[in-house]
Parts: C-alpha cells; structure tokens; sequence
C-alpha cells in the first residue's frame, strides 16, 4: 500500500494488506550489522510505538480505513530476517499490555 509514510514526528516503513487475515498491517523495519547494541526489536521502545501508534491513526483517518489493522516489526541483523506478527508490549511499571 505505502512504503515510508511519514508524518510530522513518525513514520511508518510499510503498509501493506494482509489478504488472509483482511488486515492493514503497520511494520517497523529494524536493521543492525552486528549485535553490538542488542536485538535490533530492542529500538522500538514506548516512544517509538507511541509515534508509530499516531501516525497510524491519522493513516486509517487520511485514507478511511475500515480493515481491522496489527503492528508488526522486521527485524535484519546477522542473524538473518525475523517477523514479529500483532506486537504488543508488556509495561512493568503499569502491569498492562500496550502498543
């Protein structure tokens, strides 16, 4: 549907439509060359979902949007590719899951 869809303070690096499950699918893609800095899903922390989680709305408002929608991250690193499907995140300090 859309690759870099950016907005004021967020981006989201693809769009696509998941035609089995009729869902719009927001992914962050995260790459790293060695595992320096960790896992390269370690850098979409809260700020970075949070910035994904607006920008995606304004895509289902801007383009009406009536499909069911997830969030999912690539990630790229000398391990090779992995897909991470309908992430969510588990907040220590509230108890709750949250994107």
């Amino acid at each position: 549907m859309h690759t870099n869809f950016a907005l004021k303070g967020g981006e989201i690096d693809i769009v696509a439509l998941d035609p089995v499950q009729d869902e719009v699918v927001f992914v962050e893609v995260k790459t790293r060359g060695s595992d320096d800095f960790g896992h390269p899903s370690k850098a979409v922390h809260q700020k970075k979902t949070r910035n994904l989680k607006r920008t995606a709305l304004y895509y289902i408002d801007r383009f009406q949007i009536e499909n069911d929608y997830r969030f999912d991250i690539i990630t790229i690193s000398p391990y090779g590719l992995e897909h991470f499907e309908n992430i969510t995140f588990y907040r220590k300090k509230t108890k709750k899951f949250t994107f």
